[in-house]
């Protein structure tokens, strides 16, 4: 599903440890996305269906060391017993954290608005040379 962004969707740490610091996470990295679409002219991304297969067989593996794969039937087993763990995620908020701030891009699709995707660069002036800023930000004293 193209666009489509999520908090507390599968396999987050929902219950092994601070919730609302794997949410804060969650938000920053989508955020990077809607930057990344809106400054790059990108009309959609998608998560490449070999990512996500590759990426659901290496949680599935991670969340065999875990109680929640345990004989037991569970909300997160989708009421089964030995079905897949759908919401929890194998590792903990730090790492999941962790996780989210390398930013693969090669693991999605994407589909742009204008011909050259390298448009985005404009003419090669940036907003403070054009507006007569300060040239020498980076210079401290």
């Amino acid at each position: 599903m193209p666009n489509y962004f999520t908090i507390n969707g599968p396999n987050t740490p929902l219950a092994n440890g601070s919730l609302i610091a794997a949410m804060h996470s969650t938000v920053d990295y989508i955020v990077r996305w809607v930057r990344k679409m809106s400054t790059q002219d990108i009309k959609f991304i998608q998560v490449r269906q070999d990512a996500l297969d590759e990426y659901n067989s290496c949680i599935q593996e991670s969340l065999k060391r875990t109680v929640w794969t345990g004989n037991c039937r569970s909300w997160f087993k989708n009421g089964e017993v030995d079905a897949r763990v759908i919401a929890m995620y194998p590792g903990s908020v730090l790492h999941f954290q962790e996780m989210l701030q390398d930013f693969r891009t090669e693991d999605f699709e994407f589909e742009y608005t204008v011909k050259n995707r390298f448009q985005f660069m404009g003419n090669g002036l940036t907003l403070r040379e054009i507006n007569d800023g300060d040239l020498s930000w980076y210079m401290v004293k």
